[in-house]
């Protein structure tokens, strides 16, 4: 089955948000998708099909205490 990559993406961005996800969590999970599954690696999105990656309940917003170019310190 061919999907257009467009059409995978809005998919993917919509089921990561109906479980739960805020859309700039789920944008960057699926970019984490996307990567893998253009690779060839065909299991993530799959896994958004039946239960799908829920948001954890008692998940919070990161906090950037600071940033380098080749680090980052988050609290949550």
């Amino acid at each position: 089955m061919e999907v257009k990559v467009s059409e995978l993406r809005e998919l993917g961005l919509k089921a990561l948000q109906k479980y739960g996800h805020p859309k700039e969590d789920a944008e960057i999970i699926l970019n984490v998708l996307m990567c893998a599954q253009l690779r060839g690696n065909n299991q993530g999105l799959v896994k958004l099909i039946g239960n799908g990656y829920k948001r954890h309940a008692s998940a919070k917003t990161p906090t950037l205490i600071k940033e380098t170019k080749l680090s980052a310190l988050i609290k949550d």
